[in-house]
């Protein structure tokens, strides 16, 4: 273990000495994941897909209720021009079984459920850590207190996963990071030694073949690690 941990500090002093390295490491991930962010980070209008549970009380009148305002909500756009009147969503109103509706909401195909019981209560089912799925609830809560004027509420708090461009582009470029680093690294570093005669050199040491190829596999890990952790502490702090 010894060779390995020798051939492991070369490999992080030729990796520290070059500044092109380091910039195309460390600081152009984090630049690109930055200006990705930034350019997919407002996408307009868009259509909000609502599941109504197919056993909800009164299910025609509670659909009722919601295209009715949903039909205002469409007219006071076409009347009223405003500059943020274009980025109204649209509701799309779905009648789903709870299975349905909740392995929709968890898939992210949805935002909120919405359920009447028989003693009047109006109960919702989304995730209370999605901007949007907050921002369906209020609308929609806004919308029915216009029509009921008694009635019970009630939140149910369901899991989703991440409906932002950032929550996928800052898992597909670590991907692409280490997938780049695991085959361009390794292959330009053995191209690189063999152009200098390193191997040559190397091979007539009492190293070890093994001992030579751990070093890069542990040493990959250990740079790889560092650029994960860069770009998560980015992610998790200011995204």
């Amino acid at each position: 273990m010894k060779q390995v941990f020798q051939l492991i500090n070369i490999q992080l002093k030729e990796f520290y000495r070059e500044p092109a390295i380091l910039f195309w490491a460390f600081v152009f991930p984090i630049a690109m994941a930055g200006v990705l962010g930034i350019a997919f980070k407002n996408r307009g209008s868009e259509e909000v897909k609502i599941a109504i549970l197919e056993n909800s009380y009164q299910l025609e009148e509670l659909k009722k209720v919601l295209d009715s305002t949903h039909n205002k909500n469409e007219k006071s756009k076409e009347k009223t021009f405003t500059p943020d009147s274009d980025k109204l969503p649209s509701l799309k109103f779905l009648v789903l079984s709870k299975n349905e509706a909740i392995r929709d909401l968890k898939r992210g195909k949805l935002n909120i459920i919405v359920e009447k019981t028989q003693g009047g209560k109006i109960r919702f089912f989304f995730d209370t850590d999605n901007p949007n799925g907050q921002r369906d609830y209020l609308l929609i809560l806004a919308k029915i207190r216009s029509s009921y004027t008694n009635f019970e509420l009630q939140v149910d708090r369901l899991d989703s996963k991440g409906m932002r461009y950032i929550d996928y582009l800052v898992p597909g470029m670590l991907a692409m990071g280490v997938m780049n680093s695991c085959l361009w690294g390794v292959g330009w570093n053995l191209i690189e030694m063999r152009m200098k005669k390193l191997l040559r050199r190397m091979s007539a040491t009492p190293m070890s073949k093994l001992s030579f190829f751990l070093s890069f596999f542990f040493y990959k890990i250990d740079r790889n690690n560092d650029r994960i952790d860069n770009l998560a502490r980015i992610y998790f702090v200011y995204v």
